[in-house]
């Protein structure tokens, strides 16, 4: 995860959000760089939050399969 945000300072905005599966925001950001860099600094701030209810989500359908 850190090097897609890496990547995404460089100038791939917007490759994090394909990786959490957000496509919607994840084409937003490559269409308009980032929001340009507003989003990168959101996206430095939500990014945990984000991670982690993807994680919450994906151990719940883990659960599930077993």
């Amino acid at each position: 995860m850190f090097l897609l945000i890496l990547l995404g300072l460089i100038g791939i905005a917007g490759i994090h959000r394909f990786r959490l599966g957000k496509f919607g925001t994840g084409v937003m950001y490559l269409m308009t760089l980032g929001f340009v860099f507003t989003g990168k600094l959101n996206g430095l701030l939500t990014d945990e939050k984000v991670v982690f209810k993807h994680n919450k989500f994906v151990a719940s359908s883990a659960d599930t399969n077993v």
